[in-house]
């Protein structure tokens, strides 16, 4: 039995199964450039994918091609202080209050898809974020449209479970 120590390389493409594996971390990306993977840079790390997920990465529209004219789209921080949030400041860790109290932040597996104040109604959304219809929960594909962007918040133009006082 030989055992064989060496590199691998996983598209992180969604349903994806390519891999690269060679003896060295060097030929795997030696293999990776010839092969036409690509590698991308940003958020909380690098991501590799195979020439096919790079394709299908390329032909996606941008977020901001399919939303109804006349659309704002924000980074968190605008769209708060744009409904009229008092942001403390521009970190993940931030406060962000309306009317006097802490808004009410609604978030999916983690992140933060919605945040509303019950007093005035002021709201914000993540269009990227789940919808709930029936049973159900669906999500924007991001093998069509590129949601890997800060600016997918819009401003709710009115909350309809805000409490008026």
């Amino acid at each position: 039995m030989t055992l064989r120590i060496g590199a691998t390389l996983s598209c992180d493409g969604m349903d994806c199964d390519q891999h690269l594996s060679e003896d060295t971390a060097e030929a795997v990306r030696e293999s990776a450039n010839r092969y036409g993977w690509v590698r991308v840079l940003g958020g909380d790390r690098e991501r590799d994918y195979c020439g096919a997920c790079a394709e299908k990465r390329a032909r996606r529209k941008r977020l901001a091609e399919v939303m109804p004219a006349g659309t704002v789209l924000l980074g968190v921080f605008d769209a708060a202080r744009a409904a009229g949030f008092t942001v403390s400041d521009d970190r993940p860790e931030a406060k962000v209050s309306c009317c006097g109290t802490p808004v009410e932040i609604q978030s999916w597996l983690g992140d933060a898809v919605a945040a509303h104040c019950k007093t005035c109604g002021a709201a914000i959304a993540d269009v990227t974020g789940p919808v709930w219809s029936g049973g159900g929960v669906s999500f924007v594909d991001p093998d069509k449209i590129n949601v890997e962007t800060e600016a997918r918040w819009v401003v709710v133009v009115r909350d309809e479970g805000a409490v008026k006082s």
